[in-house]
């Protein structure tokens, strides 16, 4: 298929889950070089959820309900 042989450039922001496919590849260097980030983003327990910008991670996302109010706390 030559849509998946020359993919078109991702744009936007867009907000994945710790646990999506893209998130939790094998080769976490790849995702994010930085030693320091890539501690914080793949913690023992409670992953966060990374922020995408034209397909590039640009922050980290947590989310935690308060009543029937999702507060969302974001790191850049």
């Amino acid at each position: 298929m030559p849509r998946l042989e020359d993919p078109p450039a991702a744009q936007g922001v867009r907000l994945l889950g710790g646990y999506d496919p893209y998130v939790a590849q094998p080769e976490r260097a790849a995702l994010t070089p930085d030693a320091a980030l890539r501690k914080r983003l793949f913690p023992s327990v409670g992953r966060p959820g990374v922020v995408l910008h034209e397909g590039v991670l640009v922050g980290l996302w947590r989310g935690r309900k308060k009543g029937d109010v999702l507060d969302v706390e974001l790191e850049w």
